[in-house]
């Protein structure tokens, strides 16, 4: 995913974007416009999204379970671009047909507001963040898991608030989310596929 979300030549490159953009606007309302807030992110893959969070939010905990994107994240973070090795990440169409291929931090990120962790057991390692943005169902076998994970997280947190992007309708997800509540549901056609940004609140 780390071409896809950072170069402009990858053909999925627009899709990501706007949807990234739609995940951090419906985010900033959910937090009720306050760009004092902080989220966590869950699945940052390579942070892209995590570093488009940090122009709405004064502290972004972005994690992920894969060691390869928060390296490069972590690589981004600190300095403001990152290297494609084509030996290295060789399955890529884009890295095989050029010399290189170098990711850079979006222009309207603040780097140092993002803090990236390798993911292990989700309800131990983070507590009192009320904002909870979710991008890892699709990529795991046992996606209900992590909604239990993330509800589990937000339990006893009034009004705490869970933003899910993926593409699982709510009906999908509304046995594992009881009691929570719908805020909203909004569905993107795009060529890859339908994805799903949904908005659950504590009940």
């Amino acid at each position: 995913m780390a071409v896809e979300n950072y170069c402009p030549m990858d053909k999925h490159f627009a899709q990501h974007s706007s949807f990234n953009e739609k995940i951090c606007l419906t985010a900033l309302k959910a937090a009720k416009g306050i760009p004092t807030s902080q989220v966590l992110l869950v699945g940052c893959e390579a942070g892209k999204l995590a570093f488009d969070l940090s122009a709405y939010f004064e502290k972004v905990v972005a994690c992920d379970p894969s060691t390869c994107g928060i390296y490069i994240a972590q690589q981004l973070k600190e300095n403001g671009k990152f290297t494609l090795d084509s030996d290295v990440f060789s399955s890529c169409e884009i890295v095989k047909n050029s010399i290189e291929t170098v990711l850079k931090v979006p222009e309207k990120a603040i780097p140092e507001k993002v803090q990236f962790k390798q993911l292990s057991w989700l309800p131990y390692e983070f507590r009192g963040i009320d904002l909870i943005i979710c991008t890892i169902l699709d990529r795991d076998q046992k996606g209900e898991a992590w909604l239990l994970r993330i509800k589990d997280l937000l339990n006893g947190i009034e009004a705490g608030t869970a933003i899910i992007a993926s593409s699982w309708p709510a009906l999908n997800m509304q046995a594992e989310f009881n009691p929570f509540r719908l805020i909203s549901e909004e569905k993107f056609e795009f060529v890859s596929g339908t994805q799903y940004i949904t908005v659950w609140q504590a009940a």
